[in-house]
C-alpha cells in the first residue's frame, strides 16, 4: 500500500495538470473562479448514458455554468452607461456668452458714474431712424421690424422699449397691417433728457436717490453740491439737444463746445 505522503503527491499531480489521461479520450478539466477545477461526472455522459467504470466524461460545459464574481463584475462595469459629454459647439457658445458678459461689465465700471443704458441707446437710433424716414410727413407710419433691421436691434427688444416710448407720449402707434409707429411730437421738441428719463427714470442719482436728497455732515458738508453740479452739468446737454438736431448734423454750442476739446475724447 502507498504511503500517505505518495498519494497527496499523485493527486496534486493530476489537479495541477489540466488535461487527463485516460483509456479513452483525453478530458479537459477547467478552472472556476474559485481556483479549483471542476469534478469530473463518472455516471453519467451529458446525454444521459451511464458512465462504465474506467470511463470518463467531460464537465458540464463552460458555457452552462454560473459567471463567478469576479467576471460578473467585469460585465456590470462595461455595460454601465457612460457620461454624455457636451457638444464641443455647445461648450465654445457658452464660453463665447461669458466672454461677451465679462467684456460688457469691464466697460460699464470703465463709464464710471455716467452710464447710457443699451434701452437708451436703441431708443435714440430707433427715434432718429423714424425721425429721418418719414421727414416732411410726420403722419407715416414706420414698422418696429424695419426700424430693427435698419439699425441692426434685437426686434423683440426694440418692442419693449417702443411700448415705454408711446406711454411716455414720445412715439404713437397704429396696429394693423398697415400700421407702425411714428412720433408723437415733433423732432425738435423731443430732446435726448425726455428719452432718458422716459426709460432710465432721472438723469443722475446719489444710492438711488436725487442728489438734493443726500444728507451729508462733518467732512462730507458739502458733498452734495458736487453732486447737484454734477446733474446740472448732464442736464446742460442732454435737456438743449433735440432728435431734429442730432439727425441733421447741426449741434448746438452745449454739445460742441465739449467735443472740440481733444481732452473729451481720452478716456479716463
Amino acid at each position: 500500500m502507498a504511503s500517505p505522503s505518495t498519494t497527496k503527491a499523485a493527486s496534486s499531480a493530476v489537479l495541477a495538470d489540466p488535461v487527463l489521461e485516460t483509456d479513452s479520450e483525453p478530458v479537459t478539466a477547467e478552472v472556476t473562479g474559485s481556483g479549483q477545477p471542476d469534478k469530473l461526472d463518472h455516471s453519467a455522459d451529458p446525454h444521459g448514458q451511464q458512465g462504465q467504470p474506467g470511463q470518463a466524461f467531460a464537465a458540464e460545459p463552460a458555457a452552462t455554468r454560473r459567471p463567478s464574481k469576479a467576471a460578473k463584475s467585469t460585465s456590470e462595469a462595461k455595460n454601465r452607461k457612460k457620461p454624455v459629454k457636451s457638444s464641443g459647439s455647445s461648450t465654445k457658445a457658452k464660453s463665447t456668452r461669458r466672454g461677451a458678459l465679462s467684456t460688457r461689465r469691464k466697460r460699464t465700471r470703465n463709464n464710471g458714474t455716467m452710464h447710457v443704458s443699451a434701452k437708451v441707446d436703441y431708443a435714440m437710433r430707433a427715434l432718429l431712424e423714424i425721425a429721418r424716414s418719414t421727414g416732411d410727413d410726420s403722419g407715416r407710419l414706420i414698422k418696429g421690424d424695419q426700424l430693427a433691421e435698419a439699425q441692426d436691434i434685437p426686434a423683440r427688444f426694440l418692442e419693449g422699449i417702443l411700448r415705454q416710448l408711446r406711454q411716455a407720449g414720445i412715439v404713437a402707434s397704429q396696429r394693423g397691417a398697415e400700421g407702425g409707429y411714428r412720433l408723437a411730437r415733433s423732432p425738435q421738441d423731443i430732446t435726448v433728457a425726455d428719452v432718458v428719463r422716459a426709460l432710465d427714470g432721472p438723469l443722475a442719482d446719489v444710492r438711488g436717490d436725487r442728489p438734493e436728497n443726500a444728507e451729508y455732515n462733518g467732512a462730507a458738508e458739502h458733498l452734495k453740491e458736487v453732486w447737484v453740479a454734477t446733474r446740472a452739468a448732464v442736464r446742460g446737454v442732454l435737456d438743449h439737444v433735440t432728435l431734429a438736431e442730432i439727425s441733421s448734423g447741426k449741434l448746438p454750442d452745449s454739445v460742441t463746445t465739449w467735443t472740440d476739446d481733444p481732452s473729451a475724447w481720452s478716456p479716463r
